[in-house]
This record gives C-alpha cells, sequence and structure tokens, in this order.
C-alpha cells in the first residue's frame, strides 16, 4: 500500500483534484453569495440547497455527479462545520437568509470538527511513531 492511500481509495478531494480532463468549475464561481473565497468564513447553507444547485447544474455544464460531489467536497472539513453556530442565519444560492441553524446543527457541527481533530492528532502520533511493522 502506497504511503497516503488507505486500502487503494483515494479521497474525494484527490479524485476530484487528479482528473485533468474535468475540470470542474469553483463553487464561487458559480454563487459567490453563497460560497465566499477563502479567507472569508464559509456561511451556513439552506436546507436542501443540492436541489437548487442541481437545478442549475446543466446550465453551468456540470453533470449531477459533478455538482454532488463539488457540495459535498464544499460542505465538508473545519471552515464549513465551524461556520454553523446556532442561531446564524442560513443563506440560498443568492445569498438571500433562509432559516436559522438549529441547536441540533451546530452541534452536528462541533462533533465533526471534533472528530477531524481527533483523526489528525492520531495520524500525527502514527506518523511520529515510525511505520508499524
Amino acid at each position: 500500500m502506497s504511503p497516503g492511500k488507505s486500502n487503494g481509495h483515494r479521497s474525494l478531494r484527490e479524485h476530484l483534484l487528479t482528473q485533468p480532463h474535468r475540470q470542474l468549475p469553483r463553487c464561487n464561481d458559480i454563487s459567490p453569495n453563497a460560497f465566499p473565497r477563502s479567507p472569508a468564513p464559509k456561511v451556513p447553507l439552506k436546507v436542501g440547497i443540492l436541489k437548487d444547485v442541481l437545478a442549475r447544474a446543466a446550465s453551468l455544464g456540470l453533470s449531477e455527479r459533478d455538482a454532488r460531489n463539488g457540495l459535498k467536497l464544499w460542505c465538508r472539513g473545519q471552515r464549513y462545520w465551524t461556520c454553523l453556530i446556532e442561531g446564524d442565519q442560513r443563506v440560498d444560492l443568492t445569498g438571500a437568509m433562509t432559516g436559522v441553524v438549529t441547536a441540533v446543527e451546530a452541534e452536528y457541527g462541533k462533533s465533526q470538527e471534533n472528530t477531524r481533530l481527533t483523526r489528525r492528532r492520531e495520524q500525527i502520533a502514527k506518523n511520529r511513531n515510525g511505520p508499524q511493522r
């Protein structure tokens, strides 16, 4: 097994970034109001925004699969999970307010970030100890 890959599977990010024949537009090129460029913090997206993204996918030259994968990639990770704060406004593709983040959703964001941090710490510790034989 090669370093950085488990069981030959690549992460979604690696998969999307290593396919030169399929140039995916960046989310923030599609809708800068809902998908701000880094280093600006991400904003909580409308519940059910996937339907809106899929409705616009064809006009942007995206397959349904690419649209789903792009949104999935956007909503993973520290920048998105930490923007889920109870009471914060959710936005649609135009940037209009469409609801608020609930306590349950905020707690889910915290738990996802804590899980990510735990995994990262374990990976760092494993790398410091060297390969297991």
